[in-house]
């Protein structure tokens, strides 16, 4: 069954990938040594920011995205006070690498990460930019 998975999500992004790059948007992450972290069942728990959704068309698609890319254990995104800006919180099934973040704010439109205030492209999102935890 694993074999005929990779074809899917390949097709996924190919499907979705022309409505995506039009999108140009942010995540946020702030206080990442409390943030960012994996917990004792090998979960990473991320609680961040995406800035530039400006519809609930664009929030609802990066939802669309967010859970059909089958990581998260749980996850939510909420409107914060201020406009544009969402509020994401996430706990991913256990063992998923955080490259797989990369694959899918890529997907979604998010080109720019910004870790405790340095701007750091989307390509190069790893493990490391988000410190030890």
């Amino acid at each position: 069954m694993n074999r005929f998975l990779l074809p899917i999500i390949i097709l996924m992004f190919s499907c979705f990938q022309l409505s995506a790059q039009d999108a140009e948007y942010i995540a946020v992450f702030e206080n990442t040594d409390a943030t960012v972290y994996r917990d004792g069942q090998s979960r990473l728990h991320m609680d961040y920011r995406i800035e530039g959704p400006a519809t609930q068309a664009e929030i609802d698609k990066i939802r669309y995205f967010f859970s059909s890319f089958g990581i998260f254990e749980s996850f939510s995104i909420t409107a914060s006070s201020a406009s544009d800006i969402w509020d994401v919180s996430e706990i991913t099934l256990p063992g998923v690498k955080l490259m797989m973040h990369k694959k899918l704010f890529m997907l979604c439109g998010i080109n720019t990460v910004f870790v405790d205030g340095e701007p750091l492209p989307v390509e190069t999102f790893c493990r490391k930019m988000l410190k030890t935890n």
